[in-house]
């Protein structure tokens, strides 16, 4: 589905939710001294610097766009570079210091689990655009709204069309991170066939070379990647540096277009 329509969506709910949860616990907006034309303040976290940055910018103007006819409502940029530490103080800086009650983001996995916790038990509203692993809405108490399936959905599907496509020799490549690893963990329970190898990157390194290299020699049949930082680190190139020639099958965000010219070889997403 396109970022664009996702974000729609999150806000339309975001709007909903505020109105639902209003109308059951009798909040009267006059009685609260609140005007029809006061600045709403909407807080959004992406990752505008960092190996993913145009993931982030992507978003960041999808959401300009779609809201750029609103003259009540002021956006709350900050940048989590998908790290999250970084998240943390961002989540703080919106909720402590520019009181906001609405939040977009984080986009990253590991972000979104590390801010999950500080949700609990808050008044803040967190809706998340992208793909989440079921956990945050427990570990939030339900302050955190996922717009899209899991990402335990999504590793089961890979996971299944892998299964059907006859594929019975599977190398990994994932990273050192939540989200990758939520990935991990559900792709190699549902995969019926054998993972001969698993690469965990680390999102520091400055590079794959030598790991793709190890790979090289071991026999398999498709390769599972966890994470789309790797196909932001050049990964298809890499392979093909090293003589790496095989399916490869990722995640959904391979097919938004700042993506698609860096993983045309990949055929399932």
């Amino acid at each position: 589905m396109n970022k664009k329509i996702l974000i729609v969506i999150a806000i339309l709910l975001v709007v909903m939710a505020v109105f639902y949860f209003n109308r059951n616990k009798n909040i009267n907006a006059t009685d609260k001294g609140i005007k029809s034309n006061e600045t709403i303040n909407i807080g959004v976290i992406l990752p505008t610097s960092g190996i993913v940055a145009a993931f982030g910018e992507e978003s960041k103007r999808g959401i300009n766009e779609i809201l750029s006819s609103s003259t009540n409502i002021k956006l709350i940029y900050e940048d989590d570079a998908c790290d999250p530490k970084t998240a943390v103080s961002a989540y703080k800086k919106l909720t402590e210091l520019d009181k906001v009650k609405i939040i977009i983001g984080p986009l990253c996995g590991a972000p979104q689990k590390a801010i999950a916790p500080l949700a609990k038990g808050s008044d803040v509203l967190v809706m998340l655009p992208s793909a989440a692993p079921e956990s945050v809405w427990q570990e939030s108490a339900g302050s955190m709204y996922n717009m899209q399936y899991s990402l335990e959905d999504e590793s089961k599907f890979l996971a299944n069309k892998i299964n059907e496509l006859g594929y019975k020799r599977v190398a990994m490549i994932t990273y050192k991170n939540a989200f990758s690893e939520v990935h991990a963990t559900t792709f190699s329970k549902n995969y019926k066939g054998t993972i001969v190898s698993t690469i965990s990157l680390d999102n520091s390194s400055a590079s794959i070379d030598t790991d793709l290299l190890k790979l090289s020699k071991e026999k398999f049949d498709a390769i599972f990647v966890t994470d789309i930082s790797f196909f932001f680190a050049g990964g298809m190139d890499k392979l093909k540096h090293n003589k790496i020639n095989i399916p490869v099958f990722s995640l959904y965000p391979v097919e938004l277009p700042m993506a698609r010219s860096l993983v045309n070889n990949v055929i399932y997403s």
